[in-house]
């Protein structure tokens, strides 16, 4: 009886060792980063994008309005989403250097936002314009973010369809 234990012990202990050397550690920590890190912040980030597509473009009424919306609601927001990203704590190198790359874009667009505050503080086109090329540079670090993990993803075998909002950017 002891014999048996112990071959199945053994067997057992061998079956996740060898199981452990085949898993691919990178594609883990993707899935938890996607599941449990992005996802869960993109209602979130979907919220503050809305407040901030409310009173520019098409739907600007006023600065006032445009200013105390971003100063009161979206700033706010964004401080602590940008909190709750860089919280996140991937494992593999390679997730994390993606993942960098959106907490520096969430931080560019956050800057963006306080420069146009600023902009409407001093009436100053100039500071406009600065905050519009912030903008789009945070438009492009977004997009870099979601080729460089897709790519990831790819070549670790895993479909991401959830994120498709992220492409809102």
């Amino acid at each position: 009886m002891k014999e048996k234990s112990f071959y199945f012990l053994l067997v057992t202990m061998l079956s996740l060792f060898i199981t452990g050397c085949f898993a691919d550690p990178i594609q883990e920590d993707l899935e938890d980063y996607v599941n449990n890190g992005i996802i869960p912040l993109v209602p979130d980030e979907e919220e503050i994008l809305g407040l901030y597509e409310s009173v520019t473009g098409h739907n600007y009424s006023d600065d006032y309005v445009l200013y105390n919306t971003i100063q009161f609601d979206i700033l706010p927001k964004y401080q602590d989403f940008i909190q709750k990203l860089e919280a996140i704590r991937p494992s593999t190198s390679e997730v994390r250097e993606i993942h960098e790359i959106y907490i520096k874009a969430s931080n560019e667009q956050y800057s963006a936002m306080v420069l146009i505050l600023d902009a409407i503080d001093y009436q100053d086109h100039g500071l406009i314009n600065d905050a519009n090329n912030q903008l789009n540079e945070a438009r492009s670090l977004f997009r870099t973010f979601q080729y460089e993990l897709q790519d990831l993803l790819d070549e670790h075998n895993l479909e991401m369809e959830e994120l498709e909002e992220l492409a809102q950017h």
